[in-house]
């Protein structure tokens, strides 16, 4: 289960249970964006406060990202990871990991 499976293009894919876990994660980051657009249909959110929640999308799912393409070895750990969260343990908060850094 810890090891890369390669691809018949010779591209490295993802353990099905890092897979599930990066569609998961990925469907409540959409869902913030979806909440966003709503608010702002609404009219309880501007332009600005909208396009910030865009990029906080799009910081986030980079890190998402980073974090999923793991290097050989910590596949493994990450997978682990995916497991427990798919048992109901602790989490990253990947929509805070987008929030914008003070620099």
């Amino acid at each position: 289960m810890g090891e890369v499976l390669p691809a018949a293009s010779g591209i490295r894919t993802e353990p099905p249970v890092v897979a599930g876990y990066r569609e998961a994660k990925l469907s409540e980051l959409i869902e913030q964006v979806r909440q966003g657009l709503a608010a702002y249909g609404a009219g309880e959110i501007g332009r600005s406060e909208l396009g910030g929640l865009i990029e906080q999308y799009v910081r986030a799912v980079q890190e998402l990202r980073k974090f999923c393409a793991a290097p050989g070895t910590e596949v493994e750990t990450l997978s682990r990871i995916a497991e427990r969260w798919g048992e109901g343990g602790s989490d990253v908060d990947w929509w805070a990991m987008g929030a914008e850094r003070p620099g």
